[in-house]
């Protein structure tokens, strides 16, 4: 289950003693926190406050946890997105440069690729950088001069 911390009325709350003045001031007198979890990291936290003391009880933690459950998905779900978009841009990177090795120097897809996880290892440029690189290079010869 998500980790939960409760303190029914700050007043006597001694764990947090830089938060709960400011909390105080600001009216808060009761806190509920769910820590939400996504895989084996943990994504942040969901927290209740509540302006009376003694306000959270079992209902409170129940309904809690259900929210924080769904908000772990939730994020846990954006950050898988994220990783897909990310992996889709990365291999039409190094397929876009994978196809200009093999227009250059006229050779098949997978000697291309080759020479491109080779000339990673050398230099120790990871594959998506040097791919990048090579993709967005852009030679214009009418701005090149030819000696004087």
């Amino acid at each position: 289950g998500a980790f939960t911390t409760l303190s029914d009325d700050l007043v006597s709350e001694t764990r947090w003693p830089r938060f709960t003045p400011e909390a105080l001031e600001a009216g808060v007198r009761s806190i509920l926190s769910f820590q939400l979890y996504t895989s084996a990291s943990t994504a942040g936290a969901l927290n209740l406050f509540a302006t009376s003391p003694n306000v959270f009880g079992g209902e409170s933690i129940a309904v809690g946890e259900a929210f924080a459950a769904h908000a772990a998905i939730a994020i846990a779900a954006g950050r898988d997105e994220l990783k897909l978009h990310s992996a889709v841009l990365n291999r039409d990177i190094i397929g876009q440069a994978k196809g200009m090795m093999m227009e250059r120097f006229g050779i098949p897809a997978d000697r291309a690729f080759g020479m491109l996880i080779k000339l990673s290892q050398d230099t120790g440029i990871p594959l998506v950088m040097l791919s990048r690189w090579i993709a967005e290079e852009r030679t214009d010869t009418s701005e090149r001069e030819f000696g004087s």
